[in-house]
């Protein structure tokens, strides 16, 4: 049976903006593409835009926590509800941000698959070429 069509949340490390974890959300944003399948990549969608950073989705900040956090946390929540399951990849292992995802997963029976990519160099190779072509 194919998943093509399925509305998928997808988790995956962020690590605060990490190129090379933001690289890796890409790949995998094209491998359940190459599926068939639709991504909703919460993490990517709400960190990239500048008034983003520091205060809507990133867990280093006090602003985010104390006014933007339970806002976010919403928003993936009914998305994450909406899909039609929860796709981790753990290339790079299970964040604590892919473990709460995953535990909200669980506790609404939600259907969880984990996936991985390998080849892990890649990312490092897309990193790079990301900062090398921003920084022209």
């Amino acid at each position: 049976m194919t998943d093509a069509g399925l509305v998928i949340f997808l988790e995956s490390p962020y690590g605060n903006g990490n190129p090379v974890f933001i690289a890796y959300a890409q790949r995998a944003m094209n491998d359940a593409r190459r599926r068939g399948e639709i991504p909703i990549v919460s993490h990517l969608m709400w960190t990239q835009h500048e008034a983003a950073i520091g205060h809507f989705v990133s867990d280093d900040s006090e602003k985010y926590v104390v006014t933007g956090r339970e806002a976010a946390l919403d928003a993936i929540c009914h998305l994450r509800l909406r899909s039609d399951k929860v796709v981790a990849y753990t290339d790079y292992g299970i964040s604590a941000g892919m473990q709460h995802g995953l535990e909200h997963a669980k506790a609404n029976g939600l259907t969880i698959e984990m996936r991985q990519l390998g080849s892990l160099t890649i990312d490092e190779a897309n990193a790079r070429a990301r900062n090398t072509t921003s920084a022209q």
